[in-house]
């Protein structure tokens, strides 16, 4: 795990764990020291559930982490967004499925779809 240093207009934070992974999973940790300007140290997960299971689901049809998937179809697309669904709930039980819709809404059909093929292209905690 490695670990870097970085600089933002509140000052420097560090991110840890900030490379893709060998099985090209994607998790990192910034930290971010109390500063003039930021009051009090603090946190951010920076992990990447979509990414994450764009990535597994590629990686289970054997497509490559950076490769197209033009055989992806509207199948793999409903499978990745069973997944990202199951994945919020695993972190928090008590969203609501309007909140849910709302994920699913701003992360968009279109926007998987191009991403799972391989094309660039809200959390729920109950606040």
């Amino acid at each position: 795990m490695g670990l870097r240093r970085f600089t933002n207009a509140d000052g420097p934070y560090y991110a840890a764990d900030c490379d893709f992974h060998p099985d090209g999973t994607f998790t990192a940790l910034h930290l971010y020291p109390a500063t003039d300007v930021r009051p009090r140290s603090g946190y951010t997960d920076a992990t990447r559930p979509l990414l994450n299971t764009l990535l597994a689901h590629k990686r289970r049809h054997g497509v490559g982490r950076r490769d197209e998937y033009p055989a992806a179809t509207d199948t793999d697309v409903t499978a990745v967004l069973d997944v990202l669904v199951m994945r919020i709930l695993d972190f928090d039980q008590t969203c609501s499925s309007s909140s849910l819709d709302q994920v699913l809404e701003d992360v968009g059909s279109k926007s998987v779809s191009g991403q799972v093929r391989g094309r660039t292209g809200a959390g729920c905690r109950g606040e």
